[in-house]
């Protein structure tokens, strides 16, 4: 029976022992593939795709002159804010020009191949003419790209209001004739005679004389003097309609969630992995103190070796915890699920170092059996007070 029992504890340390082994080159191998996923995945998401739009401008002509128009061409620019953006074929230094004649429509088009805003502006730059009526609309037009390189255009009038499309109206009157003189000029009336003489004798009756009373004040309808002129009706000044919020472009990261879940289970699986490595160096100071081999000198030794990479372990759990945080708090509201967005480079910065650091204490821990190949600070070697028993015997 004791010798089964025997067989048996041999057979479990040596499966823990390249259980554990097997462990470190599995960890290896995930922090390579997800630090290439993290960044190679990012790069080809970025280049995947173009955001086509097309902006339509028509214009409307009315000739309202008793004659031909001379023309019915109109020139107009679409203006970039910044001059790098995107811009039809044929613009330059983020300005496009364009003519409509007739009433006709001109389609525009824009590939957009990052995230942003950009903004743009339309305009007719005519000059006046005589006879002309020249539409002084300005378009403000806003178009919103994802990281998914999904668009929305918005376009807005002068006074801030929104438009559902671009429209231009010119219209000729034409010009007026000048007046014609008449043939013959008007014969200027016959200036009256003189007053006659008054015969001798005669009185001439004076008109009575009016009282001169300054500042006369002119009489209300009620009692007391009136006010000079009617009061003037309050002015009413409409109110102005602020623009509209622009579309919600919010979005959270597939790729962000990835990391932060196998960030948690990297630090769950540390932790599962320091217990049942504690475990083991508890067995093993078992069997040497049940041997009697387990002395001052060597349990300082052993403990060592326990922590190696103590330091390294604890961070490493710490930022496994920290990756779940920072894409929660980057990506709220989770809403609108895209492959990537502007946050996910802080995720994938935090879920690195937990990997390297989970690298790091693979690389650096020590198991039982290792001790052999220790040197203590005074250049001993680990078990100087005899042969070190192997592990699992």
């Amino acid at each position: 029976m004791r010798k089964t029992a025997s067989m048996r504890e041999t057979i479990l340390n040596i499966k823990e022992k390249y259980v554990f082994r097997a462990s470190r080159f599995l960890a290896v191998f995930l922090v390579l593939v997800c630090m290439a996923t993290a960044f190679i995945s990012p790069a080809a998401a970025y280049a995947a795709g173009t955001g086509d739009v097309t902006l339509t401008a028509s214009q409307t002509f009315t000739n309202n002159g008793a004659s031909a128009a001379p023309g019915n061409t109109f020139s107009y620019t679409l203006t970039a804010e910044n001059a790098s953006d995107p811009m039809p074929s044929g613009s330059a230094s983020g300005s496009y020009t364009f003519n409509i004649a007739g009433t006709d429509t001109v389609n525009l088009g824009l590939k957009f191949t990052a995230m942003g805003t950009y903004r743009y502006e339309m305009k007719c730059v005519t000059a006046a003419a005589a006879g002309y009526t020249i539409d002084p609309q300005v378009y403000t037009i806003e178009v919103w790209v994802t990281n998914s390189l999904d668009t929305t255009v918005i376009v807005y009038l002068s006074d801030g209001n929104k438009a559902n499309n671009i429209a231009f109206a010119q219209s000729y009157q034409g010009t007026s004739p000048p007046p014609t003189p008449p043939p013959n000029p008007p014969t200027p009336p016959t200036p009256p005679p003189p007053n006659p003489p008054t015969p001798p004798g005669t009185v001439t009756p004076q008109p009575p004389v009016q009282p001169i009373i300054d500042n006369p004040v002119p009489q209300g309808p009620g009692p007391g003097p009136g006010p000079v002129n009617p009061p003037e009706p309050p002015v009413i000044i409409p109110p102005v309609t602020p623009p509209q919020a622009a579309p919600s472009t919010d979005n959270w990261s597939l790729l962000s969630c990835m990391m932060s879940i196998m960030a948690i289970l990297t630090a769950l699986a540390l932790l599962i992995f320091i217990y049942f490595r504690n475990r083991m160096y508890e067995k093993y100071e078992g069997e040497l103190d049940d041997k009697g081999l387990l002395t001052d000198e060597r349990q300082d030794e052993l403990d060592k070796l326990r922590k190696k990479g103590h330091i390294l372990k604890i961070l490493a759990v710490i930022a496994g915890i920290i990756t779940p945080i920072v894409w929660y708090i980057l990506d709220w509201p989770l809403t609108n699920m895209v492959w990537i967005n502007h946050s996910t480079p802080w995720t994938a910065l935090v879920f690195i170092i937990t990997m390297i650091l989970t690298l790091a204490f693979n690389l650096r821990k020590k198991y039982p059996e290792d001790e052999g190949t220790e040197k203590n600070e005074s250049g001993s070697n680990v078990g100087s007070t005899g042969a070190a028993p192997v592990y699992g015997k």
